[in-house]
């Protein structure tokens, strides 16, 4: 999953509510991990909703934090489609009903479809293995680490000038939010495959779960896409070494 780029880069899967960003406006995209609440009653005709965190104003692993209070989320609410891992070209796995910020938090009630895709999500999503939600937002105003206003900025948040964020985005546009496999349980997907949950092999690659062979039986290891940022160059190759094994 990037998780920088330019607008232009997604320029025509967005609606026209976004129009004045310019092509060159950064894209960024932090994850965000939160047990959802699941507000569907049992039954095949009841809504699939589920209300979730899908970002905070804690300091992320990037170091840096997201105002939710600067976040505009009214763009988003005109076509507020929840995707699967940041596919545009795939069709939305559902949408939000309603999206606000609370108590510095950004807090989605999503409806999810029943197709393929929807299915699968919802399945490991009300069995507690999918809890990972990512953002992607264009920021307005940033004040990095050291810059004028920074202790002023770094009161205001609640964070040392010294040992907090490297940066922070105290005005951002949202874009949209995806369901997304990081941070999921593996070996519980594994297991509860093992016991008849039927999910494609796309979304056991992204989440590093594993399957049994139909014929013999046995477990194979669906090679994961890591998750890997800000990483030396003896770590990567490292990572790489260990891919090669699976």
């Amino acid at each position: 999953m990037k998780t920088r780029l330019k607008l232009g880069a997604i320029r025509r899967f967005l609606g026209p509510d976004y129009q004045d960003l310019d092509d060159d406006a950064p894209v960024i995209r932090r994850a965000h991990l939160s047990d959802p609440t699941i507000l569907s009653r049992d039954g095949d005709d009841a809504p699939r909703v589920a209300l979730q965190v899908v970002s905070s104003g804690a300091v992320d692993d990037y170091d840096t934090i997201i105002d939710p209070a600067g976040l505009d989320l009214d763009r988003f609410r005109t076509n507020p489609v929840v995707l699967w891992g940041h596919r545009y070209n795939e069709p939305p796995i559902g949408s939000d009903r309603r999206i606000w910020e609370e108590a510095g938090k950004v807090i989605a009630e999503t409806v999810y479809s029943r197709t393929a895709r929807a299915d699968e999500v919802w399945q490991l999503k009300r069995e507690g293995h999918l809890k990972a939600h990512s953002i992607t937002f264009s920021p307005v105003e940033t004040v990095p680490r050291g810059r004028r206003h920074w202790a002023s900025v770094c009161e205001r948040y609640g964070v040392d000038t010294e040992t907090g964020p490297y940066e922070i985005y105290t005005r951002s546009v949202l874009l949209e939010h995806s369901d997304v496999s990081i941070g999921a349980n593996a070996d519980a997907v594994t297991l509860a495959v093992s016991r008849g949950l039927r999910v494609s092999e796309d979304i056991l690659t992204e989440i590093g779960a594993r399957k049994q062979d139909s014929e013999t039986r046995a477990v194979v290891i669906v090679k994961p896409r890591l998750f890997v940022r800000n990483l030396s160059a003896e770590i990567r190759q490292a990572i790489d070494r260990e891919r090669g094994k699976l």
